[in-house]
């Protein structure tokens, strides 16, 4: 996995579907724990009710971009 560029290391993560499973995999290597850890660390899941009483989330991360940089679900 290594021997891979950076540039697909990361579209293999991201069917990871868990963030204790980027970290297991973090945890294998000291280079793929430097790339990895802030990953899990930064990870975000929003859940919420697609209602109106919700608009106000979905307009502050709109304004706001670096809110949403790290949401992987929602």
């Amino acid at each position: 996995l290594l021997s891979i560029p950076l540039e697909l290391v990361q579209p293999i993560v991201d069917h990871l579907e868990k963030p204790s499973h980027i970290l297991a995999l973090a945890l294998t290597c000291r280079s793929l724990k430097e790339i990895l850890i802030p990953s899990v660390l930064n990870y975000r899941e929003i859940t919420t009710i697609w209602e109106i009483s919700s608009l106000p989330l979905w307009e502050r991360m709109a304004q706001n971009p670096s809110l949403a940089q790290n949401v992987r679900s929602l």
